[in-house]
This record gives structure tokens, sequence and C-alpha cells, in this order.
């Protein structure tokens, strides 16, 4: 079997809103899903991939071998199996992008909304040789943090994109992630000027008083969608060709300041 370590954090989230058209979420924050206190059900664990199967372009799925269980309001085995497509378009996840073998990452994954079960139909082709827990969730009940340089990033509460990694677990019951030294300013406390926000055509301008040296821009998963350096910036902009809540990266003077934009195209 494949094997890959990968720290995963299952929980249901309060709040999504899934578009007519596409995908489209209302921000929620990896805390969020922490510290909510509702008859909604959350599994808290965490766990290693170690196999993945792809029956087809739009059923894939991740095995998860649980290493420790945070919190679990339902039963879940050993291991579990999550699925998801190829396409993201309809709401789905792709967990094999998502899930790349020798990434390491929190997710938090919703189970119910309002006491409702949420989810797509499973279509198993093992189910009849396997007895694991399963599900195949929404990508707007999904959140992931990825660990970077010591690091994890991602939209963990507001105003917080990253937080040291050795910190970051015993922080996980009441979640009191603040901004201080161990976190680096928002994009306009640092004087860098974000603008259109939101943005009606996916056109994002960027004014900074200090030389920015790169930009990365991930969604609310902490997926990467475009990363430029400096000199590559057009004008000091950026083009998004996707309607979505995303967080902005820019790197200046040694710093990483975040800010968070929205595209409603």
């Amino acid at each position: 079997m494949k094997t890959l370590n990968v720290v995963l954090i299952i929980l249901s989230t309060l709040s999504y809103l899934p578009s007519m058209l596409a995908c489209s979420c209302d921000i929620v924050y990896f805390c969020d899903y922490l510290t909510m206190d509702n008859d909604d059900e959350i599994i808290v664990v965490k766990g290693e991939v170690i196999d993945d199967r792809n029956y087809s372009s739009d059923n894939q799925a991740v095995y998860l071998k649980v290493l420790s269980t945070f919190r679990s309001d339902v039963e879940i085995t050993d291991t579990i199996k999550i699925f998801g497509s190829d396409s993201e378009a309809g709401c789905e996840v792709n967990v094999f992008s998502r899930f790349r073998y020798g990434h390491t990452v929190y997710l938090g994954l919703r189970l119910q909304y309002n006491g409702e079960d949420i989810g797509f139909t499973i279509d198993d082709p093992e189910a009849s040789i396997e007895n694991y827990w399963k599900f195949k969730p929404l990508l707007c009940g999904t959140r992931v943090l990825r660990i970077e340089d010591g690091m994890i990033k991602g939209a963990i509460s507001d105003g917080v994109f990253e937080y040291p990694e050795e910190l970051f677990e015993n922080s996980l019951g009441d979640c009191p992630f603040v901004l201080n030294s161990t976190e680096s300013p928002n994009a306009l406390e640092a004087g860098i000027s974000i603008f259109p926000n939101p943005s009606a055509n996916g056109a994002i301008n960027i004014r900074s008083k200090i030389s920015i040296s790169q930009v990365n821009l991930y969604d609310l998963s902490a997926r990467l969608i475009l990363s430029q350096n400096g000199s590559q910036l057009s004008r000091n902009s950026l083009y998004l060709n996707q309607p979505g809540i995303f967080f902005l990266e820019i790197i200046a003077d040694g710093k990483r300041h975040y800010e968070k934009v929205i595209v409603s195209k």
C-alpha cells in the first residue's frame, strides 16, 4: 500500500452556501468548526493516508488510518474512507489534489447541517469486502490547513493565517489563536492596500509602500490557486477567473502578510 503521513482533522461545519451555478461558500474559519456547540455531528481525528482508489473520474477515494481521535460524535473505524471526484465544479472534493502524498494537513469536514445528514451518495465497488466508515463530503463543508516550514497555514481564524506547528494542537481545545508576535500582520496593517474587495470582475489590485517579492493566493482549504513573484505582477494586479473566497499571502521585506479577498463575478 502507498503511505503518506497526514495529520487529519475531520469536523462538521456550521455554515455552507452552495450556489445555484457553482459551488460557492460562506466564509467559515477552521476555528469556527472547533468551537461550535450545536447538535451537528463533529469528528476530530489524526490520521495517515495509507491508500487510494480511482474507480472513475467522478468516483475516487482515499483511505485514512486513524492515529488518534480528538473528538468523535459518531462511531468510526480504525481506517476511514473519504470519497471525491476529479472535478470540484459540482461541489465534490478532489481528494487526490487535496491529499497529495508527502503532505501533512488538517482537514475540516462537515457531516451534518442543522441536524440533517449532508454529503453525496457513495458508490463503493468494494463495499462487499470492506467495512470502513466512509463519507463523500461537500466541498463547501470542507476546510484544509496545510503544514509548511513548521507552520500551520490556512484560514485558521479571523485574521490568523499561520501558526507554529508545535503550538497548534495544544490550542485545539478552545482555539485561542490571536495575532501576536508569532503571526504575521494583515496586509492593511503593513501598508498594503488591496482593491476592489469584493471584486465583481476578478481583478484585484495591490498597492504597497514596501517592495513585494511574491504573492500567493489560496482557497479556504489552503490549496494554492496562484503564485507570482514581484516581477510577474502585471501592474501590481491579479486576475481570478473563478468566484469564491480566498486569502492572499503577500511576501514583502521578508515578512508574510495576509488579507481575505472575495470574487463575486
